[in-house]
């Protein structure tokens, strides 16, 4: 992907702005500085480390082959999209802009946007987390990063005194979708038993 540098300095801006969590901006400065070390890198730094991916140890670990090309990868993200579609319900593109970047389509409102970013946040801290393994975050995983953000989120919007619905409104989608999916769990539980 090529991507002009106004676009690159407008992501910077939206992304620095979006959020005062720390977590946040700690992963979007790690991905924009490439701060995860590949196993192509430590391989021409190291002569006996093998620059094969950590996730599916077939091809190369590049950057973007860790982050989205690896079959491994391609799942996890594919599960992501998944997911982000039922929250907001509305269909978005596939995209490595949109979940490793955070470059959310224009034709979105304030509030599925903001959602947006805060779900593809969530999904690359968790998966940073589990960095130089095989393993690949689960939904318990996902589902307890997004309660902890949503969390932290409306708790600093309320020390700031603003107490107006809009950020509510856009948990209260994630919020619908965690209830519906814990009903089904509860449905397939019985169903088995």
């Amino acid at each position: 992907h090529q991507t002009e540098l106004e676009k690159w300095e407008q992501i910077w801006k939206n992304n620095i702005r979006m959020t005062k969590a720390t977590a946040f901006k700690e992963n979007i400065y790690k991905i924009f500085y490439r701060w995860h070390l590949t196993p192509a890198k430590l391989a021409k730094m190291y002569k006996n480390t093998s620059d094969a991916c950590w996730k599916c140890n077939k091809s190369k670990g590049t950057y973007f082959h860790l982050w989205w090309r690896c079959p491994r990868a391609k799942k996890y993200w594919a599960k992501i999209h998944k997911w982000t579609q039922e929250i907001i319900k509305i269909r978005i593109r596939y995209d490595p802009e949109l979940f490793l970047l955070n470059i959310v389509p224009i034709e979105l409102d304030q509030k599925t946007k903001y959602m947006c970013i805060h779900i593809a946040t969530a999904a690359r801290i968790i998966y940073a987390r589990l960095w130089k393994t095989n393993l690949i975050p689960t939904k318990e995983h996902f589902i307890q990063k997004i309660l902890e953000l949503a969390e932290m989120d409306i708790l600093t919007e309320l020390l700031k005194g603003n107490t107006k619905e809009p950020v509510l409104e856009g948990w209260e989608m994630f919020y619908i979708w965690l209830e519906k999916n814990n009903k089904l769990q509860l449905k397939k539980k019985r169903e088995l038993d």
